[in-house]
């Protein structure tokens, strides 16, 4: 049964997605029928978070039932969930091609990020630069905001146009006085890989630390913080396939940082806290997983995008964003002229298709989409587009009949846009 719940769904092609009326001389798309053809609803939000591998859930369930001691505890019970962290904790060394002690189990990607450039900026106290790039999640920008406010003198790389960052202004930027250096792995809102071997060789130069938020890429890229040259690098499992709540920073051997929480021992005296077993256990089993079945979710993910994108060629005004660079196989993000994106993804929520406008951190905001606009777009055109991301559980046939939804949506849309409104009147001179 655990087998089955995280299986790829195979789903039958859209049939008529919509009834066509004939609406003041135009073809007007209306009565868009619910996605029942393609039912159970079809998820292209795996950016935002991924569901569990069975086999991960396979690995939580004991200790979230009948394994319940502390990993600090001395006793048997205790010993057992001490085993399930130190697995876990090989797990995760082997997906990084690191060493155990060099992994810190955190609650999450945020957590991660922010004990690295807390933590370094607390220990490095005579060098008073922070660098990030414009691009960053808000975990580190917003992390890196509060350090500024602390003192420290917080400036950010620019990002071009195709979604990369400038790296004379990154030559410039990074100086003698700078302690640390965090520019992100992959973005979450394009899935343009950014050079991060160019700016740690750049940092070390300086003399400063190199940290990269690798959340976005876990299980779709190999992780080597040593071949990139980094000293901290953050994951997270709920990005492949684990739970959410569990996440680490890698920690470069001998590099001392202090904690963000203060209490006991744990983790090497550098997080503070009885130790998640259950999520722990599950994230050592999806890096378990990712390794050897990462090569497959690419090729999927990669088939699976190239059909919505050869289905959606149809649909006029669509423009790619970040195309021009290297990216994640499983992300585009395009906008759509003359459609709101919020509108856009609400009406195809109710339709049962799952895509967002961005970071899903940033959902409810009304603020446009900082990457889009570090990479210099105007508000008009960041406010129609939307991310589209792909997973294991995505197929060529359920992505393209989901592109057919989008593209009869949008034209829908379109067409309500452009029709005068039967309740209004000129009024006469």
């Amino acid at each position: 049964m655990l087998a089955e719940l995280g299986a790829p769904v195979v789903r039958t092609p859209a049939r008529s997605i919509c009834n066509d009326i004939v609406y003041n001389g135009n073809v007007r798309m209306t009565g868009i029928r619910s996605i029942e053809a393609l039912a159970p609803p079809v998820y292209l939000d795996y950016a935002a978070t991924t569901p569990l591998h069975p086999r991960v859930l396979e690995e939580m369930l004991p200790h979230l039932t009948r394994e319940h001691g502390n990993p600090s505890s001395p006793h048997a019970f205790g010993r057992r969930a001490r085993s399930a962290v130190d697995l876990a904790r090989d797990r995760v060394d082997r997906l990084l091609h690191g060493d155990i002690s060099e992994v810190c189990f955190t609650s999450g990607g945020t957590e991660a990020d922010n004990l690295a450039l807390f933590g370094v900026a607390r220990s490095v106290t005579q060098r008073r630069r922070i660098v990030v790039s414009a691009i960053e999640h808000h975990a580190v920008l917003n992390a890196a905001s509060r350090l500024g406010e602390m003192g420290f003198d917080v400036v950010q790389i620019p990002a071009t146009r195709s979604g990369s960052i400038d790296l004379n202004s990154a030559m410039t930027l990074i100086n003698e006085d700078t302690a640390l250096v965090s520019v992100m792995f992959a973005n979450n809102e394009t899935g343009v890989l950014l050079p991060i071997k160019a700016i740690a060789r750049m940092a070390h130069e300086a003399g400063a630390l190199m940290h990269t938020d690798a959340v976005q890429a876990g299980g779709l890229m190999r992780l080597d913080p040593h071949d990139l040259g980094v000293d901290l690098l953050s994951i997270s499992a709920h990005k492949f396939y684990g739970p959410k709540g569990a996440g680490a920073l890698w920690v470069r051997r001998g590099l001392k940082i202090k904690p963000v929480l203060y209490g006991g021992a744990q983790e090497r005296e550098r997080r503070a806290g009885t130790e998640n077993v259950a999520a722990i256990a599950g994230f050592g089993r999806a890096a378990d997983v990712a390794l050897t079945e990462r090569n497959h979710w690419v090729l999927q993910v990669d088939s699976a995008r190239q059909a919505f994108q050869q289905e959606l060629a149809h649909l006029e005004g669509v423009q790619y964003h970040g195309i021009e660079e290297q990216r994640l196989p499983s992300i585009i993000n395009f906008s759509v002229s003359g459609v709101a994106a919020e509108l856009l993804t609400m009406r195809l929520d109710g339709l049962g298709l799952a895509i967002s406008t961005g970071a899903a951190c940033a959902s409810g905001s009304l603020e446009p989409s900082h990457v889009l606009l570090a990479m210099g777009m105007d508000e008009a055109e960041v406010r129609s587009s939307v991310r589209v991301s792909f997973g294991r559980g995505s197929t060529q046939e359920s992505s393209r009949a989901a592109a057919q939804l989008l593209g009869a949506v949008v034209t829908d849309m379109r067409l309500a846009a452009s029709a005068p409104n039967p309740y209004c009147r000129t009024a006469r001179s």
